[in-house]
């Protein structure tokens, strides 16, 4: 979908095989940020990037994602919508 939409897509990921999140968890996670992210290049009219780095270290997960965006575009509230 990334190159279909010429989204450069990029990652950095360093995680244990075995954590303590579970796998449908970080799924639910990683899919959410990267649709919102996708979505946020939709609106973009000059370079479309993603960066996503995934880190696992003393037992905390950080994941950072950077994307190109269009400051002028915004989604609104939709309710029901999240927590």
């Amino acid at each position: 979908m990334m190159n279909e939409k010429k989204i450069d897509f990029q990652c950095d990921i360093y995680v244990p095989s075995i954590m303590k999140i579970k796998d449908i968890d970080l799924s639910t996670i990683l899919f959410n940020l990267l649709d919102n992210a996708i979505e946020a290049c939709d609106h973009v009219t000059f370079q479309k990037f993603i960066f996503l780095s995934i880190e696992y270290r003393y037992h905390v997960l950080k994941i950072i994602l950077r994307n190109s965006y269009n400051s002028k575009y915004h989604k609104g509230i939709q309710i029901g919508h999240g927590f």
